[in-house]
């Protein structure tokens, strides 16, 4: 069970971030990855739903932690290591909108994290019929803003016995 402060920040965060980010961005900045990521985990958090939280994972876990990687690379050293991440440092964009995307360095923590505890602690969920398969990095531009950023592709395999057809 998730602590009711968690539930009630994330919500609050949510209720500034999309309407902030819809003003300044038009409403294509929630269709990347991250934004998606970040709208249904607010939705897992609600329905404390392991499953959504750990697809969230598999779906941006590495894009998230490159994420983190060229932040963190950026502000310690300042060296653009990711591409993706330039916009935190540039003061053109507006300090506020920089500070709103810091949701990066938590969600994978918090995706990874509940859903590790939630296979410790319930067992494996039978519902999971793939397992993550390697990622794919490559570099696209931006529909929004035309700076070049990272995407992820995660390809799932079947693992399942029902997905396969029988030789009968």
């Amino acid at each position: 069970m998730l602590p009711a402060w968690l539930k009630i920040a994330y919500a609050i965060y949510v209720g500034i971030l999309v309407p902030t980010y819809w003003w300044a961005h038009d409403a294509q900045q929630f269709l990347w990855f991250s934004n998606i990521a970040f709208l249904l985990t607010a939705v897992a958090v609600w329905k404390e739903s392991s499953l959504l939280a750990s697809m969230m994972a598999v779906g941006v876990l590495c894009l998230e932690l490159a994420w983190n990687v060229g932040f963190f690379a950026g502000l310690f050293f300042g060296i653009d290591y990711i591409p993706g991440t330039a916009y935190m440092f540039d003061p053109s964009t507006p300090l506020f909108l920089r500070l709103l995307s810091l949701y990066h360095v938590p969600l994978p923590f918090l995706c990874c994290g509940w859903s590790i505890d939630s296979a410790t602690t319930r067992g494996p969920c039978p519902c999971r019929p793939c397992s993550a398969g390697p990622c794919f990095w490559s570099a696209s531009s931006s529909p929004t803003n035309r700076e070049t950023s990272m995407a992820c592709t995660v390809i799932t395999i079947p693992t399942s016995s029902r997905y396969r057809r029988s030789s009968g």
